[in-house]
């Protein structure tokens, strides 16, 4: 069977590789440690791997809620603990009265080091609580030539990972259809905007599918894909429901709305980390398959059409407003 035949061709490198450490712990029957890998990359790793027999794999970000975590594939006379995945935290001191700095502040000096992207974990910012996960390997050089981020002043303190905040992302579940599964349709209706807006954006490189940056509007996309939009935020691609009357595709995403932080000691009950959409007797999904008999010198089909398409945005508002109100009692 061939192995590219699932993975789009784009991700063929990085599964030779992933095939290389594989052959490598087999022949050395030892552990092999990798960089921060994203999620998607993660899920690679665990379909290649499998429930091999002389091969395991683990991973290991900080804490449960980051993205980006290492993999630790070993043989099965291993039993790893965190301290195999060699990480490091680091806490961001910088005068907070006087500046704001986001995520982008923070990977940029991170970047000007000289150090690949795979080497840093999650960066979490949590209202002005900066913290970074970084390689072992790399942490003291790190911790020496990071003394600003833009033009503030800072001081990277070593903490433990038992203090990394955990964040848990809120999803908002939305029904919508379109025409076809280029990236440009996806993204103007997941996130509201024109497709030719959407178009610019990707043709500027301000969109991620799977955390790669992709300047394609054409790019076809799958179910189970992972969409940012700089400026606008993230969505996934649930399911591909089925075609309407109207011979579009019906699709069901989640977009991420709020993201709520708290120690890892703290309990998780008090915070809310999914969004259900409360029960309706009506869809939006229903209002596009709803079919009308035909009579004689009947409505102008093409109008109709645009009007159930403008009733199905309003419909959605609703009941987002309705939840959010819900929630607020």
């Amino acid at each position: 069977m061939d192995i590219y035949q699932h993975f789009r061709k784009e991700e063929h490198h990085f599964i030779d590789l992933v095939c290389e450490w594989k052959r490598l712990v087999t022949e050395q029957y030892a552990p092999k440690l990798t960089d921060f890998l994203t999620p998607r990359e993660q899920q690679i790793v665990r379909s290649i791997v499998g429930n091999h027999d002389e091969v395991h794999v683990a991973f290991f970000g900080g804490s449960p809620s980051v993205e980006r975590k290492r993999a630790l594939l070993y043989p099965p006379y291993l039993q790893p603990n965190e301290d195999d995945f060699q990480l490091s935290l680091f806490s961001v001191r910088y005068p907070k009265k006087f500046v704001t700095l986001g995520h982008r502040d923070v990977l940029g000096a991170l970047l000007s080091l000289g150090v690949k992207r795979e080497k840093f974990g999650d960066i979490v910012i949590v209202e002005d609580v900066i913290q970074i996960v970084v390689a072992k390997e790399i942490a003291p050089f790190v911790q020496m030539n990071v003394t600003a981020i833009g033009k503030a002043k800072v001081l990277l303190e070593e903490q433990p990972l038992s203090k990394l905040l955990v964040v848990e992302e809120q999803w908002e579940e939305e029904t919508f259809t379109v025409s076809s599964l280029r990236l440009d349709a996806i993204l103007a209706q997941c996130f509201r905007i024109s497709r030719q807006k959407a178009q610019a954006l990707i043709e500027q490189s301000f969109a991620k599918v799977n955390w790669k940056t992709v300047d394609q509007a054409h790019m076809e996309c799958r179910e189970g894909d992972l969409f940012s939009l700089r400026g606008y935020g993230r969505c996934r691609l649930q399911a591909i429901v089925g075609q309407t009357k109207k011979r579009k595709m019906a699709h069901r995403c989640r977009k991420s709305k709020i993201k709520a932080g708290f120690s890892q000691n703290m309990s998780n009950d008090t915070y809310v980390h999914k969004m259900e959409v409360g029960h309706m007797p009506l869809t939006p999904l229903d209002i596009h398959n709803k079919e009308f008999s035909r009579g004689f010198r009947g409505y102008d089909e093409d109008e109709v059409n645009e009007f159930l398409d403008q009733v199905i945005k309003d419909y959605e508002m609703i009941l987002r407003e309705k939840k959010n109100s819900l929630k607020k009692k």
